[in-house]
């Protein structure tokens, strides 16, 4: 299977701040046209190239690129993308913008587990360069590559990183928290007040 590298239909599911934003950044591309599926129902209607069909079917359906992002919990991942995988297309890539829940579990409940992989934003994702690429270690390699050549071509700022193992939290996550850690405890021992802790 070659991947293809500019998919015409996305489907996000879930709009709230992480879905928009995502919606952002495929629509910075003209070619792309993006149907979104609002989990909490929220949304009654999106203008532009941005459609909201009222089913999940319907915007799974003709999809080539399905990202869902929603609450980070287990069981409703693994209820979701069971759901996705029976409404979407055989060769829809399937992306997860989890902040840590790794691929190999959210795929427990999947038929074909090898589709799925992570693609762990930062926030705001249309503006914030850096987005993780975490694999399971089954996920086929090709789906791999399509994720990184897509979103690299997406925008010529960002700058997807493929990780090579699940850990929990991620990679950004642990080096965020290492900071945050640091941070504490600089203000803690009066080092530097947290206002200008901020300006570093």
């Amino acid at each position: 299977m070659s991947p293809r590298h500019d998919p015409q239909q996305v489907a996000l599911i879930g709009l709230g701040t992480i879905g928009n934003s995502m919606a952002a950044l495929h629509l910075s591309r003209e070619d792309r046209v993006v149907n979104g599926f609002d989990i909490c129902g929220r949304v009654a209607h999106l203008q532009g190239s941005l459609a909201n069909p009222f089913f999940l079917v319907s915007a799974c359906a003709s999809a080539s690129i399905i990202q869902v992002q929603g609450p980070e919990s287990v069981e409703f991942k693994q209820a979701l993308w069971a759901q996705v995988e029976a409404a979407a297309p055989a060769s829809a890539h399937l992306l997860s913008s989890t902040s840590g829940i790794a691929a190999s579990i959210q795929q427990v409940k999947m038929r074909h587990k090898t589709r799925l992989l992570v693609v762990h934003p930062f926030h705001p994702p249309h503006i914030m360069p850096l987005l993780g690429i975490v694999p399971a270690s089954d996920t086929l390699p090709e789906r791999i590559e399509f994720a990184r050549t897509y979103f690299s071509v997406s925008d010529s700022r960002h700058r997807p990183v493929v990780i090579r193992k699940e850990i929990p939290g991620f990679v950004g996550n642990r080096l965020a928290l290492t900071l945050l850690r640091k941070a504490c405890y600089l203000v803690q021992e009066d080092v530097v007040d947290a206002w200008d802790l901020d300006t570093i």
